[in-house]
């Protein structure tokens, strides 16, 4: 009888892991989703910017980017399927970003485009509420720390391997200030700027060696949708659809490139100020056959006067 067993060690950093607020075990049990490019399939790499410490960190979701799974078993919102009075959404159920926190959520995995939605029932004073203070829906929230692995193994501990880094995007989304502002109520009943959708745009490449490309992330972007809803008459209800995205776009390497290196000389290099003072200037940084003549010249010099002094 063959029993197979397997053996496995991971090195962690203790200062990282305590600055992103998590134990060493439990850092330890995060899988890579490459080495270092990403592997189709798997777990797209997701993390939340914390500056708890001196140095600024990420705190690594264990199953990397989720959504949530928006609609139960008849098509309506798992999360506030109605709304209430004033600015807030009647919500029976806690949202968690990383544990399924009271719903399910479902894996965003690498170069696999994903689509979730569901419906909501309002009556005509719901929707002026919401419209009004212009709240934007619970499932079509995510938070501004939120970052992405720029590759399958990006550190936890070196945020210039996660997006967005740079000066002038500070979160995914592709605005700064709330996307519901827009949002204004008519007297008629209609209800413009309604964000009901929100899609993640992720732009990948293949960079390296041509026989073992590494697929990385090299821009990404949360962009909302808006359309106007028609509110329903006065004590009727209606019906309206919200929707998340995901969708990967992977950018042409423009072809391969066939390097080509130059044919070596087979004269010998010379330096450039070889019959320095005789020869200088541009004049002196001739072509390699000019030296040759020039050297060969200077030993048939050398050899008449050896012939001669004999």
């Amino acid at each position: 009888m063959h029993v197979q067993q397997r053996f496995s060690a991971k090195f962690v950093d203790a200062s990282v892991f305590a600055a992103a607020g998590a134990s060493r075990l439990a850092q330890a049990q995060f899988d890579k989703s490459g080495n270092p490019g990403y592997v189709n399939g798997l777990p797209l790499a997701a993390g939340l910017l914390t500056n708890s410490s001196s140095v600024p960190v990420i705190q690594k979701l264990r199953h990397g980017l989720s959504l949530p799974r928006m609609a139960s078993s008849n098509g309506m919102c798992r999360v506030c399927p109605t709304g209430v009075d004033a600015n807030k959404w009647d919500c029976p159920e806690a949202i968690g970003f990383e544990d399924p926190g009271g719903i399910d959520r479902i894996p965003v995995l690498f170069n696999q485009d994903i689509s979730v939605g569901c419906r909501i029932k309002l009556n005509r004073p719901q929707m002026e509420s919401f419209c009004k203070y212009s709240t934007r829906h619970p499932l079509l929230l995510l938070p501004d720390s939120l970052r992405l692995g720029i590759w399958g193994d990006s550190d936890s501990g070196n945020v210039a391997e996660w997006i967005p880094n740079a000066q002038n995007q500070q979160q995914l989304a592709d605005t700064s200030i709330n996307p519901s502002s827009g949002q204004a109520w008519d007297p008629r009943g209609n209800c413009t700027g309604v964000v009901d959708a929100m899609h993640l745009q992720v732009l990948t490449a293949s960079v390296g060696n041509v026989k073992n490309p590494q697929q990385k992330i090299i821009g990404a972007r949360i962009r909302f949708g808006s359309v106007s809803w028609l509110a329903p008459q006065q004590g009727n209800d209606a019906y309206y659809t919200l929707t998340s995205t995901v969708s990967f776009l992977e950018l042409p390497d423009g072809g391969s490139v066939e390097v080509m290196p130059a044919i070596p000389s087979v004269l010998p290099v010379l330096p450039d100020d070889l019959f320095y003072p005789f020869a200088t200037g541009p004049a002196a940084r001739a072509h390699p056959h000019t030296w040759l003549l020039y050297l060969i010249s200077l030993l048939s010099a050398l050899t008449l006067t050896s012939e001669f002094r004999v």
